[in-house]
């Protein structure tokens, strides 16, 4: 069993509980809110990946720590971690909140969809001010 969407199938039954999460998100803002079309998009980091292909992305800039969603939008820049459960950020998410938030990237940690929803319509539609509480 899958969905059908931009990109084909996704059979969500081999995914995490956050994958799915972000599948969602981002499906429903390239679907229903396509003037973020690629103005959002995912860093895949953090996957378990053979010992050689880990070294060559390494090398070529992958960093671990980097957020689930990057959002650019009017001048300013968004980054979204993905938790979903009792998951928390990670010393390396933590940093990293902290070095892109040092240079004004804004920092939203989203735990459901109906959160993230409210965000992205927020930021899109509604006021722009750094305010992340939603």
């Amino acid at each position: 069993q899958g969905n059908f969407k931009r990109g084909g199938w996704i059979n969500y039954f081999t995914m995490n509980e956050e994958d799915i999460l972000q599948a969602k998100c981002w499906q429903w803002s390239w679907n229903y809110v396509p003037e973020t079309r690629y103005h959002i998009w995912h860093v895949p980091n953090g996957k378990s990946r053979r010992l050689i292909e880990a070294v060559q992305l390494k090398a070529m800039g992958v960093l671990a720590g980097v957020h689930d969603i990057h959002f650019f939008w009017q001048g300013r820049y968004y980054i979204l971690e993905l938790k979903v459960g009792s998951n928390i950020l990670s010393d390396k998410q933590e940093r990293y909140k902290e070095a892109m938030t040092s240079h004004g990237a804004i920092f939203y940690e989203v735990r459901d969809f109906e959160t993230y929803k409210k965000i992205i319509l927020k930021i899109v539609y509604g006021d722009q001010s750094s305010n992340t509480s939603i």
